[in-house]
């Protein structure tokens, strides 16, 4: 059967979203980008604003993931997703690109933004694959709340989360996302070392299967910022060579800090 006008952006969209995923799993960032500035610059000529704005979301998701970030221009990229998402209701595609500037603003500790995003968000994600972005969106909640100093709100945030994830059958969020959240509160309440047996519970499980070495390499990092806080130094600096060995296969901007902690005064005590 033939593609008709409509239709063939939708097929350079699923064909631009396959080939990103196999230049994620393998560090190529630049040729990422390109392929789908490229396919976004076709849905704008064939004038098909939904595929557009689900490209310019991913986009917007790729160009904060990637090594050199331009965090001006993802916020730029997301903000229009979400403008075209916004001129059809759709909307997925408008808690996607809330949630990418919620990430944004979680990284550059700008926490109550984050939070005025992820809640605009989080009814619009109801029920999008079966509950997991809502569910996403609760953990980045979590966070937000955490580092804000709302310990109740943080808790109730992951458990949310994990009851979401659960029922999509998150397997792989459950047993990776949700502890991180669940340590990163108890470390902002004071209990590093309950975070430490969070951590460790989460660790032992994900040696047992198979799941995205980026997602390890996070754990990992997650643990020696708890064990710094421990004392504990040496078990820290495994942690984080660890980690550094998935970051490097990455490519990921982590491991630049990640080296400087080694070698600085960090592990020093």
């Amino acid at each position: 059967m033939e593609l008709d006008e409509r239709s063939a952006p939708q097929a350079d969209r699923d064909v631009a979203v396959r080939t990103a995923g196999i230049f994620t799993r393998r560090g190529r960032w630049t040729d990422l980008v390109d392929v789908v500035e490229a396919t976004v610059n076709a849905a704008q000529r064939s004038r098909d604003e939904s595929v557009e704005a689900h490209l310019l979301c991913q986009l917007a998701e790729f160009l904060w993931d990637m090594p050199e970030r331009d965090a001006d221009r993802a916020i730029e990229v997301a903000e229009k997703g979400l403008a075209l998402a916004e001129r059809f209701s759709e909307r997925s595609l408008m808690s996607w690109a809330l949630n990418t500037l919620a990430l944004i603003s979680l990284t550059q500790r700008r926490y109550t933004d984050a939070v005025g995003h992820l809640n605009k968000a989080l009814p619009l994600s109801s029920g999008y694959q079966h509950g997991r972005m809502e569910g996403v969106i609760e953990g980045n909640l979590s966070d937000a709340h955490a580092h804000l100093g709302n310990h109740q709100q943080a808790l109730h945030h992951a458990g949310r989360e994990r009851m979401l994830r659960e029922r999509a059958g998150d397997v792989e969020g459950i047993e990776l996302a949700c502890p991180q959240h669940f340590a990163l509160t108890c470390q902002l309440q004071g209990r590093p070392a309950e975070a430490v047996e969070i951590g460790n519970a989460a660790l032992s499980q994900l040696n047992k299967r198979r799941v995205h070495p980026r997602g390890i390499g996070r754990l990992l990092d997650v643990m020696a910022d708890l064990l710094v806080e421990l004392g504990d130094r040496q078990r820290a600096e495994a942690c984080w060579e660890k980690a550094l060995e998935v970051y490097e296969i990455f490519d990921l901007p982590r491991a630049a800090e990640i080296r400087a902690n080694l070698r600085g005064p960090y592990l020093a005590g």
